[in-house]
């Protein structure tokens, strides 16, 4: 067994269990563990266990175990560390690891962080990715949320709750309906590869760069996982190769410049240079006011109150802004850096609206804890957005 880590992060957790610790503090709720933090000895680290009472607390505590056993196996900077899996008095077991100062991929993007910060993000995240996969470990449920942005942009992938082996993911513990594959939602039992985590990944490019890496993107969400980037050293050395491309575009754009060929060009192109003169940008807003009014109007409308189910609303107008802004860069290339100004800014109100959102409904469990559904209910709507987990 791998040892603990020997930095001054490493702690004996044993004295923890002491109930009513008053150095524990609750930092997040999910629909299937609570984050605590813990102060000891001046520092501070995040305790992960179950949800009390959760109608699948014994196998979930399984999954518990397991994630533990996995991330004690693994040693990157980019991916949160584990120390100890104390039998918490209070809470029962739960999984000790490093208190990291940050806030989820989502919540950062609303920062308007620079391009260079996003390039470091995703570039971290590829990395941690990629260690992953080298130890034949398949993520499978990668997402914003399980994304932690320091405060100085640097990455720890968290969440290992649904990790395996890739010999036996085939047994598909779970995921999170809105970043999932298609595999992973398919009723017959499918082996997860990496091109599963890949899937994911695009969406998360997709996120942090909306344009820059279109035809990347269009490869990592293709339904047959074959037709994807087969490991992340390709999907890096697409990326890689359309930054190199882009550099040569505006080279060549330059030259056209000095030599007077844009002239030429829009004189041998009517049809083009009227197209592109025609851009009006309030055309753009007035499309995207309405957009955003049906965005507000589904939230309002969703046949279940709950978190889990706005996340899937608000992916949906997310992808179709995208497509909407796209069509307009590719209709309008002489306007692209205005288009993509305009959408960074409607992005960033779309984004808070979406974390408003989650924010205001409560998640499945919380209604269920609360008695207001049965646990049939539960049941029932835990299994329309989750995949059951056994």
């Amino acid at each position: 067994m791998k040892q603990e880590p020997t930095s001054g992060f490493a702690r004996d957790l044993s004295s923890v269990s002491t109930p009513g610790n008053s150095g524990r503090t609750l930092l997040n709720e999910t629909e299937l563990h609570r984050i605590y933090c813990e102060l000891q000895d001046g520092h501070r680290f995040v305790l992960k266990t179950v949800l009390p009472n959760h109608p699948q607390r014994a196998f979930l505590v399984e999954l518990l175990q397991r994630e533990y056993h996995l991330l004690q196996q693994l040693d990157n900077p980019h991916i949160l560390r584990v120390w100890q899996m104390p039998d918490d008095s209070e809470l029962g077991p739960a999984i000790g690891m490093e208190y990291v100062d940050g806030t989820s991929l989502d919540e950062w993007l609303t920062t308007h962080p620079s391009a260079a910060s996003r390039k470091l993000v995703l570039r971290e995240v590829l990395e941690a990715v990629e260690y992953l996969h080298e130890r034949g470990i398949i993520h499978a449920d990668i997402k914003p949320q399980n994304i932690l942005v320091t405060r100085d942009d640097h990455v720890r992938l968290i969440d290992l709750s649904f990790a395996d082996k890739s010999e036996y993911v085939a047994q598909q513990m779970g995921y999170t309906s809105c970043y999932a594959a298609p595999e992973q939602k398919t009723p017959q039992q499918q082996a997860l590869t990496p091109a599963t985590d890949i899937y994911a990944l695009g969406e998360i490019i997709r996120l942090l760069f909306p344009y820059r890496y279109a035809f990347v993107v269009r490869r990592c969400l293709r339904t047959n996982p074959n037709k994807r980037y087969a490991t992340i050293r390709a999907l890096r050395l697409a990326i890689n190769r359309t930054v190199w491309w882009q550099m040569g575009v505006v080279l060549l754009m330059a030259l056209a410049l000095i030599g007077g060929l844009v002239a030429i060009a829009e004189k041998n192109h009517p049809q083009e240079a009227e197209r592109t003169t025609g851009f009006n940008l309030d055309t753009l807003h007035t499309e995207n006011t309405r957009l955003y009014a049906q965005f507000e109007d589904s939230l309002r409308r969703m046949p279940y109150p709950y978190r889990e189910f706005a996340a899937e609303v608000s992916t949906y107008f997310g992808s179709r802004m995208d497509t909407m802004y796209q069509s307009y860069r590719q209709q309008y290339p002489k306007h692209e850096q205005e288009i993509e100004t305009d959408y960074m800014s409607a992005y960033s109100k779309y984004l808070n609206q979406s974390i408003q959102a989650r924010k205001a409904y409560p998640s499945i469990y919380d209604a269920w804890r609360q008695g207001a559904i049965s646990e049939e209910e539960y049941n029932r709507l835990f299994n329309l957005y989750y995949k059951p987990i056994r």
